[in-house]
């Protein structure tokens, strides 16, 4: 294990102070500073970040002991504050990390309408 895995990292501590109090993973952070470097680094990166959290929530191997409770509970209420993050991924905005596709803009459309009123004898079958 690499030294720098075995304390926070400045990254790590700037990243706390970007998140409110009651998110902070206290514990994770001082048992688990490796994680809480990676969770860090990557936050800005949602999707990276929703893969991350949820690999420590889900046993996908089936061998893993898991966290001790109150560290798991940070983990999800970190992921929870996440979630909160991802909401406009999930309705369809563009992601907050990634510029807008100018692809995607569309130019106001000038629509004419119609003057004349709408009869059933007018309407085309």
């Amino acid at each position: 294990m690499a030294d720098d895995d075995r304390v926070m990292q400045s990254h790590t501590h700037a990243w706390l102070r970007g998140i409110p109090n009651g998110v902070h993973p206290k514990q994770l952070c001082r048992h688990y500073p490796r994680i809480a470097n990676r969770i860090a680094v990557n936050w800005q990166h949602l999707h990276v970040v929703d893969r991350m959290l949820t690999d420590l929530t889900v046993d996908r191997r089936g061998d893993r002991k898991g966290f001790p409770p109150r560290i798991r509970q940070e983990i999800e209420r970190l992921y929870g504050y996440h979630a909160k993050r991802m909401t406009p991924l999930l309705r369809g905005r563009a992601a907050i990390d990634e510029p807008p596709d100018p692809r995607m803009a569309l130019e106001p459309r000038r629509v004419r309408l119609r003057t004349t009123p709408l009869t059933v004898s007018s309407i085309k079958r």
